[in-house]
């Protein structure tokens, strides 16, 4: 028994002689892991700020305005490439960094206005949902309560809706807004008055943005990107007649059964009523009804205009939905092959 004891004492004492060179050489296998594991994480922050300075570079922003980003996404902990590149992430960071007020208002309105337009988020694409007011195009139609109005001036702090009548609204009340964003859908928003006014042509009302508008109805007819000259007729409507007023040729950018989205040479007032003619591959659609939604200057000097089909009976719409289902059918098979 003794010689047992004796032999299990030898050994813990050998242990015990081992550990600290054990424990040493784990320590050392640890802090060799954490620093492999930290050049690494370093070596991707780096790469990734390195893709965020090329975006920067392309976009043409300053120092000033990459810097800014750098601030902005450093609040939120969001990563600057994603803020950059992503319009959904531009706008929860920039819409926590207005509620925040970390400068002047009016100075940080603009310098982001200023980042939304070299980004290429200033308007976004048509097909995107709407995630804030603040991505609204100027001349968009707007409805409130029982008139349509359209956006006459928008930053990142309020915009606002020239009207034809009066409306009376105390500052600091919530409205109810509807528009058709582009081409994705129908939206619900709600808006705090910032103030309302006379104005030479009508009345204005200035409201705060809505950073979460309500997708209530999606559109009905699928747009269709389309190239071709589209005959356009104004129709002034009188007590007696409608008077339909000289031609003009504008360019179609896409049609569906419920509209199309055409540019032209002339600024056609939203509301006007226009007689519409074009063609979808062989199929030819003569002076449909349609009603302007909104309409834009583009950058070339031209003007972008939304229209909505009128009173179109129901064997001519199924016409021009076949057509432009073939058509694109027709475009897809070429792609392919």
């Amino acid at each position: 028994m003794n010689e047992f004891l004796e032999s299990l004492a030898r050994a813990f004492a050998r242990n015990r002689d081992t550990l600290p060179r054990f424990t040493a050489a784990v320590a050392l296998l640890v802090t060799l892991a954490l620093g492999w594991e930290g050049a690494r994480l370093f070596r991707r922050r780096r790469a990734r700020l390195t893709l965020a300075r090329e975006v920067a570079r392309q976009h043409g922003l300053s120092k000033s305005d990459l810097l800014l980003a750098e601030r902005l996404a450093r609040s939120a902990s969001t990563e600057l490439v994603g803020f950059l590149t992503r319009l959904e992430v531009f706008e929860r960071t920039t819409a926590d960094a207005l509620v925040r007020r970390e400068e002047g208002g009016e100075s940080l309105n603009r310098r982001i206005r200023r980042l939304r337009s070299l980004l290429g988020f200033d308007p976004p694409p048509s097909h995107m949902p709407l995630l804030s007011t603040r991505e609204l195009a100027l001349g968009t139609a707007i409805e409130v309560g029982s008139q349509v109005g359209i956006t006459a001036e928008i930053d990142e702090g309020s915009f606002s809706v020239s009207l034809r009548e009066p409306i009376v609204l105390s500052k600091g009340a919530e409205v109810s807004l509807a528009l058709v964003h582009g081409r994705e859908a129908r939206y619900a928003l709600r808006c705090a008055v910032l103030s309302t006014g006379a104005t030479e042509h009508g009345w204005i009302l200035v409201l705060a943005h809505d950073e979460a508008p309500e997708r209530i109805q999606m559109r009905e007819y699928v747009r269709i990107p389309m190239k071709g000259p589209i005959l356009l007729r104004k129709v002034v409507s009188g007590l007696a007649s409608s008077v339909e007023t000289r031609a003009a040729y504008g360019a179609l950018l896409d049609v569906s059964g419920g509209g199309a989205r055409l540019t032209s040479g002339l600024l056609l007032p939203v509301g006007q009523e226009l007689k519409v003619s074009f063609a979808v591959a062989e199929s030819h659609f003569a002076e449909l009804r349609a009603v302007v939604l909104s309409c834009s200057p583009t950058e070339q000097g031209a003007y972008q205009a939304q229209l909505e089909f009128r009173g179109l009976r129901e064997g001519e719409r199924a016409r021009l939905v076949s057509a432009l289902a073939r058509f694109e059918s027709s475009q897809n098979s070429d792609r392919v092959t």
